[in-house]
Order: C-alpha cells, then sequence, then structure tokens
C-alpha cells in the first residue's frame, strides 16, 4: 500500500517492486516518461518558446514572485545573478578605482569580489563565482547543515559582495538573521532554493526574502526536468538587467536536447528491470559509454570549469517537461513530508543523529548521520536498497580539486565531519510506507 498522495493506476511510477533507490530520475512517473518520448520524435516543438513562458508564469505564482526568469541549470542561474549584481573582476576592478587601488590596467588578487558560500555543497556552487572572476568564499555549517552565523561574520570582509544562503534539502537557513547581517554591510544576500522549492520558514516561502534567488530542476531535484533552472526577484531593476543577459544566451543545440529528453526513458527502463538479471545496469552503462544520456557533473566541473552546457536558456522541450512536473509538485511536497515524518518517528530510537521534523521544510532528501556510514550503506545495497551519497566530502562530488576552487581542507571543520557520516533516505514519490519499513531495518 502507498500513501494517499502516490499516484494513482493511471500514473504508475517506473521502479521495481525490490529495488529502492534514492537517485535514478526520481520525480519521473509514466506521464513525464511519455511526454519525454512524445517530444523526442517531434524535434520541430523544440524551439516553441510559449512553454518557458509558461514555467516562468507558473513558478512566479507559486512563489507569489513578480519576476521569474528560466535558464538551463541552477549553475546558470546563479551567474546571471552575479553577472546582474556587478559582482567579479569588473565589479572588483571598480571598487579598487574607487578606494584609488587600481595599478594600471591588472586587478589585485586580494581585491577581487568574494561571495560566501558554505562547505557542505556540491562543486556546481562555487564554479559560476569562479566563472564570473569572484572568489569563493567557504563557511562552515551547523549541525542542521546551513550556514554557521558566526564563522559568517568572522569571513566578511571590504571585498565581500554577495552571501548564498543554501537552504540544504529544503532545510532552511536562518535568513532573518543573515539579513540583518548583511544589510548592516550592504552585502546582497542570494538564496540557494536548489533544493528548497516549495520550502517554508516562518510563513513565507524561501526564495523570496533576498535579492534574488535561484532554483534548480535537475534530475534529482524537487522537481526534475533533466536540466533546467531559474531566476526569481521582487526588484524590477535587478529583472532587467537578468532579462538582457538570459536574452543574449542561446538555445541549446539540438543534439544536448535530444541527450536530455532519452533521460527519463532510459532511466524508465533501468529501474524496471533494475533486478532483472542486471539488465538494468547494463541498460545505464551502454547508455552511458555511448553518450545517450548526460552526467550531473561533468570532469571539468571538479577543477571548476565550465561545461558547455551552461550560459544557455531554457530550452523550450525541457520547459514542457518542467511544466509537467510543477503541475504535482504539491503533491510531491506533501509526499516528502508524510516521508520525513515516518523516518523521524520510526528512527527516534536508533543509534543514529535525525533532523528534526518541521511542518513546511521540504526534505528533498531526509539526511541522517552516523559514524558507521559506510557500513550501514554497504548492508542497505546487500537487501537492494541504494542509499544517498549526498555530501561524502565537503565540496562534492569526490574528486573535486579543493585548491582549484579556492577551498582550504580543514577550514570547515563541521561540514567535513558531516559529509563523512551523510546517508540520505529517499522521500521521492516512489516511495512507499513498504518501502520505508524496509529502510528503518537497515539500521537495526
Amino acid at each position: 500500500r502507498r500513501f494517499k498522495s502516490c499516484p494513482t493506476h493511471q500514473n504508475l511510477v517506473f521502479l521495481s517492486d525490490n529495488m529502492i533507490h534514492t537517485s535514478l530520475s526520481p520525480n519521473a512517473e509514466s506521464d513525464d516518461v511519455l511526454l519525454a518520448l512524445k517530444l523526442l520524435v517531434t524535434p520541430w516543438t523544440w524551439k516553441n518558446r510559449a512553454a518557458v513562458s509558461k514555467v516562468e508564469n507558473a513558478l512566479g505564482a507559486k512563489l507569489a514572485m513578480p519576476h521569474v526568469h528560466a535558464v538551463d541549470s541552477g549553475r546558470t542561474a546563479l551567474f546571471t545573478i552575479l553577472k546582474a549584481l556587478g559582482i567579479g573582476e569588473s565589479g572588483a576592478e571598480k571598487s579598487v578605482v574607487g578606494r584609488g587601488e587600481k595599478s594600471g590596467n591588472k586587478i589585485d588578487a586580494a581585491a577581487r569580489d568574494e561571495v560566501i558560500i558554505q562547505a557542505y555543497t556540491c562543486v556546481a556552487v562555487p564554479e559560476p563565482i569562479l566563472w564570473a572572476g569572484a572568489r569563493p568564499v567557504y563557511v562552515d555549517c551547523t549541525n542542521d547543515l546551513t550556514l554557521d552565523l558566526e564563522d559568517l561574520q568572522r569571513k566578511i570582509t571590504l571585498n565581500t559582495k554577495a552571501i548564498v544562503v543554501q537552504h540544504t534539502f529544503g532545510m532552511p537557513a536562518p535568513i532573518r538573521e543573515i539579513l540583518a547581517i548583511a544589510r548592516a554591510k550592504n552585502i546582497f544576500v542570494i538564496e540557494d532554493c536548489a533544493h528548497a522549492l516549495l520550502a517554508e520558514y516562518e510563513g513565507r516561502r524561501l526564495g523570496t526574502r533576498g535579492d534574488a534567488s535561484f532554483f534548480s530542476f535537475g534530475r534529482d531535484k524537487s522537481i526534475s526536468s533533466v536540466f533546467g533552472g531559474a531566476i526569481a526577484t521582487h526588484s524590477p531593476a535587478l529583472s532587467m538587467k537578468i532579462k538582457k543577459i538570459v536574452d543574449s544566451y542561446p538555445l541549446p543545440s539540438g543534439a544536448w536536447v535530444f541527450q536530455q529528453l532519452c533521460h527519463p526513458i532510459i532511466l524508465a527502463a533501468a529501474k524496471a528491470t533494475y533486478d532483472f538479471l542486471s539488465l538494468g545496469k547494463i541498460i545505464l552503462e551502454i547508455s552511458k559509454r555511448f553518450g545517450l544520456i548526460s552526467k550531473a557533473v561533468l570532469p571539468e566541473e571538479l577543477s571548476g570549469g565550465r561545461p558547455a552546457f551552461t550560459l544557455h536558456q531554457l530550452s523550450p522541450a525541457l520547459a514542457v517537461l518542467a511544466l509537467n512536473q510543477l503541475k504535482k509538485i504539491e503533491r510531491f511536497a506533501a509526499h516528502r513530508q508524510m516521508c520525513a515524518k515516518s523516518y523521524a518517528t520510526l528512527l527516534s530510537e536508533k543509534n543514529i543523529t535525525t533532523p528534526a521534523f518541521v511542518h513546511g521544510h521540504a526534505y528533498l532528501r531526509y539526511t541522517v548521520f552516523s559514524s558507521t556510514r559506510k557500513a550501514i550503506m554497504k548492508n542497505a545495497k546487500k537487501w537492494g536498497i541504494y542509499l544517498g551519497d549526498w555530501y561524502t566530502t565537503a565540496l562534492a562530488p569526490v574528486g573535486v580539486n579543493y585548491e582549484a576552487v579556492g577551498y582550504i581542507p580543514g577550514s570547515c571543520p563541521v561540514a567535513e565531519r558531516l559529509a563523512s557520516q551523510s546517508i540520505n533516505l529517499p522521500t521521492h514519490i516512489g516511495i512507499s510506507e513498504k518501502d520505508i519499513q524496509k529502510i528503518i531495518h537497515v539500521f537495526d
């Protein structure tokens, strides 16, 4: 028996009864897969920009935000906000001129604009800061995986131009306190809502308090169109600057769009056959090897490089997928809340650390902590339960070149400790009460 919020028989989730997975395009239901297939065979519709406007309007309505701009990814969204705010090497040059510190045409590295982000994050967050010509400054997190206010205040300098407030797994950061600190020092606040679509804090939706916010429609996010993202702001002036930048971006190539449309179709086939002679694993491996499906993080990103798919407008074809998912977001959110509440109750007597259940939090994944993480993950896998690994390092994924992206090991000890203990439990729409009971037994 599934939760009441689960889909009806007309909209079944493609998921093996025996396999429980935290990722693998978890939001994709049968209507999403069929829609991707329909788009795949109608390429003449891929440039109909009306779908993009519909996504912007629908998201704006759900957030009660007047200005929303869709782009290809959360990475591009953050980069666009930074450029619209004038943050980067050109901004640093202007500030140096103002203080009489410019030497020739060069900008002193010490005078580069700085953007504060938290550790316990993905390399996709510092990347756009580097592309913009600014320097990421890493702040430690607290045990609830959000910005540590004391460390934040220690690391603010005269060069700090913005604070990126990450609402990790949809658990709200202390945005009111951060805003007070930022406003006193004339620092922009950008809300990272990649995990937090529809999450609430103190009676307001996350993403509605800062100078701007950005969202992700990536394959494992609150809604999934494989790739996609959006920017929201209350400011008409900032919106005009953002629009001008977004309008300058090209549409993605047809080959790239084709690859993304293949993703939900191939993943559905792989999940449905995952336990049948390992056929699903073979499907995934062949698809990756021949480039039929894309990677979430590309090799060049491990050193802060910019992947070719970024700095594009949102593909109209992917916008159609995103719009279909947006129609289901309230059901998805309610289901995640139910899962999180069940986990919190059933795990309360286990020897692990669990986040408290709070109504209104998004719980993209329900993340618990254990010093025996590796053993638990290994044991779960034996039972066909594939738990999530966001994040096993303070700056994920494993293999990030810390020096290239400006992270100093040991500078954020809480984030590093929590990353070594993190285990993600799935909360997506394909998880049933029976699945949760199976997952709980892994911790016995």
